[in-house]
């Protein structure tokens, strides 16, 4: 049986791969702390996280054409 997928929309305030804004294909029933370890993005990198401008946690489960906001830690003296 064929597993099925969804895209979903990733933005990340700082980006690091020069692509702040991508879209994703994952498995349907993926949760954010999966995606992001697909994307290789560490949970040290992530300091807050919306979806859809809704505060979210990393369980949440991701749907059809969420976008993700990745929101680093801000460091600096």
């Amino acid at each position: 049986m064929e597993q099925k997928t969804i895209k979903v929309q990733v933005r990340r305030f700082i980006s690091y791969n020069n692509r702040p804004v991508e879209t994703v294909e994952i498995a349907e029933g993926t949760d954010i702390r999966t995606m992001a370890e697909i994307m290789g993005i560490g949970l040290g990198e992530i300091c807050a996280l919306s979806v859809n401008g809704q505060q979210a946690l990393l369980d949440q489960v991701l749907q059809p054409g969420d976008v993700v906001h990745f929101i680093p830690p801000i460091g600096g003296g």
